[in-house]
């Protein structure tokens, strides 16, 4: 996918983004909430956003062509 899923985004919100705009069958869906990274900058310490990752399985028929 191109972007990243919205971190408030369900299931059934990824599943029609992606036939919407991709016109592919979506069989599942399954999501991860990923934790922020550990990240320094000068002499502070930080962390970068917690953020949401999709993974989306397609109709054996169905497929998304990049190139």
């Amino acid at each position: 996918m191109c972007g990243l899923p919205h971190p408030l985004a369900t299931k059934a919100d990824v599943k029609l983004a992606v036939e919407s705009l991709f016109h592919v069958t979506v069989v599942k869906v399954r999501t991860q909430t990923r934790l922020g990274k550990p990240r320094r900058y000068r002499f502070r310490q930080g962390y970068t956003k917690d953020w949401k990752k999709a993974i989306v399985t397609l109709d054996s028929e169905s497929r998304i062509d990049f190139f």
